[in-house]
């Protein structure tokens, strides 16, 4: 896979939501190299587990993400 080419990046990840929700889970764009770094990091979370790691293991409770959808 090329860095630059853009790959679709699944929000909600296929494997953690039901198969009848599955075709309207929202997607973006994400250039390849930063979408496979994305799930090095962050493996299949969600959200807002992603934001709970970083807030309990980065930031020792001291800072806080909070999850609000637009």
């Amino acid at each position: 896979m090329k860095k630059d080419k853009e790959t679709k990046h699944h929000i909600f990840p296929k494997s953690r939501i039901k198969k009848h929700c599955r075709k309207n889970a929202p997607i973006t764009l994400v250039k390849g190299d930063l979408h496979n770094w994305y799930h090095a990091t962050f493996g299949n979370y969600l959200p807002e587990e992603v934001f709970d790691f970083l807030n309990s293991i980065f930031w020792d409770n001291r800072y806080e993400i909070i999850e609000r959808r637009k």
